[in-house]
């Protein structure tokens, strides 16, 4: 990641409301990740980034590369990040799946809530297969009890 998309993430978080959800997206993951029995690497001068995905008070990470759908707690996975979830993307219409049958995610926000539907392919068509459902709680997002599929 470049100085200059550091600074695009101070900026723009810093004209957003503070009662927003903020979410920030890219292509690569910002953090390593678990993917299967592997990690995929975080992407160069992730501390630089992170520094400002903290201090702007980034609630969701929101990444694709993998290949792989998960969920993690920024906190799981590094030491400063702030209480953002890392939600990784699936692989929704390529032939390049990891372990998993190609998915998307479908994201829900209201209430101080979140849930994160992941859609897998079954037969012919994307079905909700796991939902999980979070709260802001204590600076950082919580995961309340089983969610059904919100879609």
């Amino acid at each position: 990641i470049s100085e200059e998309q550091v600074e695009f993430i101070r900026e723009t978080f810093s004209r957003t409301d503070p009662n927003a959800v903020r979410v920030l997206v890219t292509h690569h993951p910002l953090l390593a990740i678990p993917v299967g029995e592997g990690v995929e690497r975080a992407v160069g001068r992730q501390e630089l980034a992170l520094d400002a995905v903290e201090k702007a008070g980034v609630d969701l990470l929101l990444a694709g590369h993998a290949h792989h759908a998960s969920t993690h707690h920024a906190s799981d996975l590094v030491t400063r990040a702030g209480g953002a979830l890392v939600v990784q993307a699936g692989t929704a219409t390529s032939t390049r799946v990891r372990e998993q049958e190609q998915s998307f995610n479908t994201i829900d926000i209201a209430d101080g809530c979140l849930t994160i539907t992941v859609n897998t392919w079954k037969d012919d068509d994307f079905t909700p297969s796991d939902a999980q459902r979070y709260e802001w709680q204590e600076g950082r997002w919580r995961i309340l009890k089983s969610a059904e599929p919100a879609h």
